[in-house]
Order: C-alpha cells, then structure tokens, then sequence
C-alpha cells in the first residue's frame, strides 16, 4: 500500500497541470477539510461561529485603547476614524497569522493520513487558509457594524474589497504551503514562525500610518512589504473612502499570485517524500 502512495504521488508531480486537475476532482475533500478546520476552531466552545464576531471586537476595544494613548492617531490625514483604521487592517492581518502560525504542524499532525492514503496533501494547508479567510469575512460585520455606527461609509472603492481578499487569500496560501512543506524536512521553522509573525506585525502599518513613521529605511520596508500593499487596499476602502493606489493593487496582484504559485510548486516538489519524512 504505501508502495502504491509513493508511486502516485511521483506520477502527480511530474505534471503540475495533472496536479491542478487532481486538486479541483478533490473540492469536495476540501470543502470538508475547510469545515473540518472551522468546527475545530470553536469546538467545545459555548458560543461556536459568535466568537468569529466576538474577537475583532474584543482586539478593536483592547487595541484602541492602547495605541491611541501611544500614537497620534488625529494627526494621521485623511483617517475619519482611528477605530476603522485599525480593524481594517487588522482584521485581514488576523488572517495572516492565524495561518502561518498553524502551518508548521498542519502536515505533521495530519501524517498517519498522509502516509496511508493518496490524496493531493496540499489541500490540508489551504483549506486551513480558506477557513481562516471565511472567518475572516465573517468578521467584516463587526467591521461593516462599526462603520455605520460611526458614520464613515466607504464609497465605490468597495469593489476592490473582493479582489483584495483574493490577493489576501493566495499570498497567505503561498505562504503556508511553504513553511508547511518546508518544515517536513527542517523543523527549526516551526520555533522561529510565532516570532517572525510578530515582528512582521510591527512592521506593517496597522496600528500606525506609513506618514508618522520618517525613518527612510523604514519608509523603504513599506514599500517592498507585501501586506503592507494587502492591507493598505483594505485601509484604504473602509478607512479613507479612496481608491488605493494602483501600484498596490498592481502590485499585490502579481506577487500574490507568483507567491502562491511559488508555494505550490515547492510543495509539489518537497512532498515527493513526505512519506518517509512524517
């Protein structure tokens, strides 16, 4: 039987169009992955899904608090509202870290199945980020409840809201496919992930604008930073009612889209020996 595995995983890798075609005859085994993941998330809790509204709203009250006592948050221009600055940014954050943080023992908790039965194993880490990203569109009505409440609508910017949360959804999957992958074969990832992800954090503009920070080397991050691009597009439509800027979304669709295909093709290289490897 695991003779059988291996073979079919090596004729699997050797066409990534068959790869493709393997993965959309699996949506069924990914839809219930994806609802697999979310039943996990809340299992046992009392509250279920209501926690998906709960926590940007509990992280809006505890982050507002802190960090308009510590930033200028009046003198950041064209922000209506400090508040819906920073759970737009937040929230897709939220994704971001949520399934980077999973992906070092997503494969390795799942590698008795792995190793018995051939399916196509990168389902398992994305379908951890598509859990992730419903959540995370579930959050946007706390967002969209807030909003209205304090009276700052966004505008016809609101399109790019779906191609956004696409560019948000392939980068973080390219993302996790790598580190998934990669930490088969050098588990030292999974130590140094939690405090890469923080510091990443600091160094996005979340919490802060890009205009109170004037250190140019900084200045120089931002601009090369990919989420900054992903989450300056969300900012941008819920915080400011403008268009963002055409290089972010130029730009975060074409990295994203080389990111996940990037990660995609370094899974399908590496798990040619996820069998005797997990």
């Amino acid at each position: 039987m695991a003779q059988k595995v291996v073979e079919a995983r090596n004729a699997a890798k050797i066409d990534p169009v068959l790869n493709f075609r393997e993965m959309l005859a699996h949506w069924e085994l990914f839809t219930l992955l994806t609802r697999k993941e979310l039943k996990i998330k809340y299992k046992g809790s009392a509250l279920g899904f209501m926690w998906s509204l709960l926590n940007p709203l509990l992280f809006m009250m505890v982050y507002a608090v802190v960090f308009s006592s510590i930033f200028n948050t009046s003198s950041i221009p064209g922000i209506k509202s400090y508040v819906v600055y920073l759970l737009s940014g937040l929230i897709p954050w939220n994704v971001l870290a949520a399934s980077v943080g999973a992906a070092p023992t997503l494969l390795l908790s799942n590698s008795n199945i792995i190793k018995k039965v051939y399916f196509p194993s990168e389902l398992i880490p994305l379908a951890n980020v598509a859990a992730n990203v419903i959540n995370f569109l579930l959050s946007q009505i706390v967002l969209v409840i807030i909003v209205i409440a304090l009276g700052v609508y966004p505008g016809v910017s609101l399109i790019v809201f779906p191609l956004a949360t696409l560019c948000l959804g392939l980068f973080v999957g390219g993302i996790v496919l790598l580190i998934a992958s990669l930490n088969v074969y050098f588990r030292d990832i999974e130590h140094f992930v939690q405090i890469l992800v923080m510091m990443w954090f600091f160094l996005t503009p979340i919490v802060y604008a890009r205009s109170q920070v004037h250190r140019h080397l900084l200045q120089l991050w931002f601009k090369i930073n990919p989420m900054t691009w992903i989450i300056g597009m969300f900012q941008a439509i819920w915080a400011e009612n403008t268009w963002p800027h055409l290089d972010w979304i130029y730009g975060s669709v074409g990295l994203s889209t080389v990111v996940f295909l990037l990660g995609l093709y370094v899974f399908w290289k590496l798990k040619l020996h996820f069998a005797e490897e997990l």
